[in-house]
């Protein structure tokens, strides 16, 4: 009897101590809800670019020979018919001289021809034949008489001499560059690089905001002059000319900062909405009657203001999870707390 009452004893402390089953949590996530909007918005391009003549060119001398005076230096400022540079024109006013004197030999020529024509001493042929030497003579006059004077280089306008390349005593073939000549009747312009996606989305005469690196504290408004058909063989990029709106004495070769403002609309979301980016590519849950929550991609565009403007993926004015969407999964129940109900 005594044993018996030990084993009833035992068998109810160990019941007493059975391990209890941990009950599973039902609990739902807790989400905030928003919806997605559409709306216009100012968005600025940005491109890199620099300083550049509209109208500039590589002045050069249709002649060779030795360069004797170069009268201009990096930067000067010169009128229109202003001499810059001048060639030793010994040799040429030699082969003038020459010229002229073989010239007047064809007129001595033709005039006793003539008068023994007249005589019928010699033949019509003999005196045609003078004439012609003498024209071809006077033609070489003045080739002559044209290529002293192509020995002195001048300023084709005003303007600025950007680069000096040669030096006195320095033999010049015929067109080899001697100056770079900036012309002033046309200004200066800005060159931005951007690529194909932007570039294309810009219009002629489109404001643009210009900034440089050199004056940060002006800015100078601007518009677009040129779009190039083409992109640069070198940089892939394409060319965009922004033409001041007014004058400016800028230095070629500045680098800028230009930004073209633009309205567009688009469809935008929170940030915090936004999980898994990659890229421009991303992920947002939207929230459905059924208070699921169901993963969707994205493409975004650009991003302002702690939002993220969308180029596909989502409508406006659907249910989105925009705070706790990290911690779900697709299909998940939340629960949704909507900011402002």
């Amino acid at each position: 009897m005594m044993r018996a009452t030990t084993y009833f004893l035992v068998a109810l402390a160990a019941c007493g101590h059975r391990p209890q089953v941990e009950k599973k949590s039902t609990k739902l996530p807790n989400v905030e809800v928003t919806k997605s909007e559409e709306g216009e918005v100012t968005r600025s391009l940005r491109a890199a670019g620099t300083v550049r003549a509209k109208e500039a060119s590589l002045l050069a001398f249709k002649v060779g020979g030795v360069v004797a005076r170069v009268t201009v230096e990096n930067g000067s400022r010169v009128r229109k018919g202003q001499m810059l540079a001048t060639l030793d024109a010994t040799e040429y006013v030699a082969g003038v001289t020459q010229a002229e004197e073989a010239t007047k030999k064809y007129e001595r020529d033709v005039q006793r021809l003539e008068n023994l024509h007249r005589e019928g001493a010699v033949p019509l042929a003999d005196l045609e034949d003078a004439k012609t030497r003498l024209n071809v003579s006077r033609a070489v006059v003045k080739q002559v008489s044209n290529n002293a004077g192509r020995a002195t280089l001048f300023a084709p306008a005003d303007g600025w001499i950007s680069h000096r390349m040669v030096e006195p005593g320095q033999v010049v073939g015929p067109g080899t560059p001697v100056v770079r000549f900036e012309s002033k009747s046309r200004g200066k312009r800005i060159v931005a690089y951007m690529v194909d996606r932007d570039a294309l989305s810009l219009q002629v005469a489109q404001p643009c905001v210009a900034h440089f690196d050199a004056k940060p504290n002006e800015t100078f408004a601007c518009q677009v002059g040129e779009i190039a058909r083409a992109a640069s063989p070198t940089t892939g990029m394409i060319e965009v000319e922004v033409d001041p709106k007014a004058a400016g004495d800028w230095l070629e070769g500045l680098s800028a900062k230009v930004e073209f403002p633009r309205k567009e609309r688009a469809v935008s979301v929170p940030l915090t909405s936004l999980v898994d980016e990659s890229g421009m590519g991303a992920f947002v849950f939207l929230v459905g009657d059924d208070r699921k929550a169901r993963r969707i991609p994205v493409t975004v565009n650009f991003i302002d203001n702690g939002r993220a403007f969308l180029r596909d993926g989502v409508a406006a004015g659907v249910k989105i999870v925009s705070r706790g969407a990290g911690a779900l999964t697709d299909g998940a129940e939340i629960a949704v707390d909507e900011p402002g109900r």
